[in-house]
């Protein structure tokens, strides 16, 4: 690092381990303002170390990129309570119950369950479990903690190994791509992928970490781990399940067809412990799920506002909409390289997600990883922006502000459109070259 650089890398680097600790261990969630504050703090440092990307070495960068994240361990996250339902599951997996058999109320009337504290935490008494195999082994890992304390500070442990694993594959991934450390300085830098893996523990950080795995293997045509990795993926979150028929666009029908079968036959022996007629349950949770929590589809809600006025089953059509993009990604053209592969992925959850009723942040962060491998920057101007739409935990109704949420969608379709048209009409590349 050169001499100027230093000492205001350093700089950044110590005010950026102050916000990550004011928010992990400072700040409750309905503080908005101290919040955004220090989000925009992060943000700033992170826009100056992507400006002064030359300047650092891989190994600053994962130095740096881990003490972010290890300095989150110990935290109860302040931004979701989801990790009580994991811990939940993971107890009862370990009482030899199926998770997916009861929802935590009729478990405790029951008698089947008696911790109260993860019971009363919990946002989803009423619901059954939507989570798939990996996450309920990982949840189970945890558990064996007892005390709930005990058992974050596991999970914790784990999801953070789970990021750290997942740079040191981005850093091989980058290195057969010829792409130096900008890979690894987008997403392991990146504040919002921080605070919702490390910090808050949410699940897709083991689909990203199974994701990279499977991208390493896959480019060194290890396709039966490549596949068994992918398989872990969608068991970790379904959505994975979305690059199957890119696969086959990528390496040709035989290959490709060889590769799925390797997907779907570990899905099903991952499947096979959990399966039961109580399994059906997790379609049940996964309906009310998207019936009931909507959150930041701004396409999804202009079809939910137009819906009876305009034109009526407007909000079907948007998602019929959705489903024709994809398809058209699908067909668009030839896959010939891995990066390709990973540009495709990219466009695919986009549309998936731009679509969807409900977009968490932390579905954003999980985005970063495809972005980090091409050279459009949409998906870190969505990074910094879905962070405000935190403001809804000023409510107790946790009602959204409608202008922060098409302030958002606006900016984003802006920078996605602008980058499109650079990469398709001035044939601008899109990817690094190889």
């Amino acid at each position: 690092m050169q001499n100027s650089v230093k000492p205001f890398s350093y700089l950044f680097v110590c005010i950026s381990l102050l916000c990550y600790g004011a928010i992990a261990y400072a700040f409750p969630r309905s503080d908005f303002w101290y919040l955004i504050t220090c989000f925009n703090v992060l943000f700033g440092a992170y826009y100056y170390f992507l400006k002064q990307e030359q300047e650092y070495s891989e190994k600053e960068i994962l130095i740096t990129a881990i003490a972010f994240r290890v300095l989150l361990i110990a935290s109860i996250p302040s931004l979701s309570d989801d990790f009580y339902r994991y811990l939940w599951d993971g107890a009862l997996v370990l009482k030899g119950i199926n998770p997916f058999a009861y929802t935590p109320t009729e478990a405790i009337n029951l008698g089947l369950m008696e911790d109260a504290v993860l019971y009363q935490q919990m946002n989803s008494p009423d619901y059954f479990s939507v989570y798939p195999p990996t996450n309920q082994l990982v949840f189970a890992l945890s558990a064996v903690g007892g005390s709930y304390k005990i058992s974050l500070l596991i999970l914790k442990t784990l999801a953070i190994a789970a990021d750290i694993g997942t740079l040191f594959l981005i850093t091989q991934i980058s290195q057969h791509f010829k792409q130096g450390n900008r890979p690894i300085l987008i997403y392991g830098l990146n504040p919002l992928v921080i605070l919702e893996f490390s910090g808050n523990v949410h699940s897709e950080v083991f689909m990203v970490f199974f994701i990279a795995l499977f991208i390493a293997l896959f480019i060194k045509k290890r396709n039966m781990l490549s596949g068994a990795s992918l398989a872990f993926a969608i068991c970790s979150k379904l959505i994975p399940v979305l690059i199957l028929p890119l696969l086959i666009v990528k390496i040709g029908w035989k290959n490709g067809l060889k590769l799925i079968v390797t997907t779907l036959a570990v899905c099903t022996l991952l499947f096979l412990p959990l399966l039961s007629a109580e399994t059906l349950n997790a379609h049940k949770g996964l309906s009310l799920y998207f019936n009931h929590f909507e959150f930041y589809g701004a396409i999804y809600q202009i079809g939910k506002l137009l819906d009876g006025y305009v034109v009526n089953g407007f909000g079907i059509g948007v998602k019929l909409i959705g489903l024709a993009l994809i398809g058209l990604i699908y067909l668009k053209r030839p896959i010939v390289s891995t990066q390709e592969l990973l540009q495709s992925s990219l466009f695919l959850f986009t549309v998936y997600f731009l679509f969807s009723s409900t977009i968490h942040p932390w579905y954003i962060a999980a985005l970063v990883f495809y972005g980090a491998f091409t050279s459009l920057n949409f998906v870190l101007v969505w990074t910094y922006l879905t962070v405000f739409t935190y403001i809804t935990y000023q409510t107790e109704t946790y009602e959204q502000n409608k202008w922060v949420l098409w302030i958002q969608f606006f900016i984003v379709s802006f920078f996605l459109i602008k980058e499109l048209i650079l990469v398709n009409w001035k044939k601008k590349p899109s990817l690094y070259n190889l």
